[in-house]
């Protein structure tokens, strides 16, 4: 059996880049970053419960799929804004964050019965468990040769 924290790594088709980690002289370059949302998941009876805390972003900019091997969620927000002050001084500023995370299933889930639901910035996914298989069986050969060793 897989074990379900066994892996969880960040986005692999995006390299870390020098201005993740600059610091100048105004500060960070947070502009564009990647981030890394915190993620549990528990075992409750006849399922998993995982939940990821992804505030101030919205449905429709998070990605859930899940194949025979991983669940990935991704998400991108952006953050715009204009201001413009009483001596007609206009202020823009943009952000950007992007987060992806992929993590090992276990054997026995029906992947087919995944539930999602975003609320209050946190998305809740449901994985059913299946009914785990019998141990493994000895089987016993039997020959189908009439021949008779001398």
């Amino acid at each position: 059996m897989r074990d379900i924290f066994a892996l969880d790594f960040p986005n692999p088709t995006r390299a870390p880049h020098w201005s993740d980690h600059y610091t100048g002289l105004l500060g960070p370059n947070d502009a564009f970053r990647t981030f890394y949302p915190v993620a549990n998941i528990f075992s409750l009876g006849d399922y998993y419960l995982f939940s990821m805390d992804i505030p101030g972003m919205r449905e429709e900019d998070i990605e859930i799929s899940v194949d025979s091997t991983f669940l990935r969620v991704q998400g991108k927000r952006s953050f715009r804004s204009h201001s413009k002050n009483e001596t007609d001084h206009e202020s823009h500023e943009e952000s950007f964050r992007e987060f992806s995370r992929s993590f090992s299933l276990p054997e026995h889930v029906d992947r087919e019965a995944f539930e999602a639901e975003y609320d209050r910035g946190v998305l809740k996914i449901m994985m059913p468990k299946t009914p785990k298989s019998a141990r493994p069986k000895n089987i016993t050969l039997k020959s189908n040769s009439n021949e008779t060793q001398t």
